[in-house]
């Protein structure tokens, strides 16, 4: 069951054994938001992190899975530009499918 007021639900519906346990979806933290960004493209094709400063940068050029290690950088930097409590787990993940095919382009997005 899910309800965005659950507190106005009648206690017939919240009683013990009607709902065993309850779980809040609350909006992304910056760690999360760097969570999502890592498990999104851990399986893509690493940045080149030499150089991260994207408000300066024009493209960032991909490397080898060596550079695997890097990939947490980089999230954080796409996290460090996003606020935080202000977007839900899943709207940071339909951000992030809409660039799929280009995670630079995520974080240039959000860069600018």
């Amino acid at each position: 069951m899910t309800a965005n007021n659950p507190e106005a639900l009648d206690h017939a519906l919240t009683r013990p054994g009607r709902i065993d346990f309850q779980i809040e979806f609350a909006l992304a933290l910056k760690e999360q938001i760097r969570d999502i960004y890592i498990r999104m493209f851990a399986l893509e094709k690493l940045y080149n992190t030499d150089d991260m400063d994207c408000l300066s940068h024009d493209d960032i050029d991909l490397t080898s899975n060596q550079q695997f290690h890097k990939l947490d950088d980089i999230a954080k930097l796409f996290a460090q530009h996003l606020p935080s409590s202000t977007f839900s787990p899943a709207e940071v993940q339909g951000f992030l499918l809409q660039h799929k095919d280009s995670p630079q382009n995520a974080i240039r997005r959000v860069c600018d």
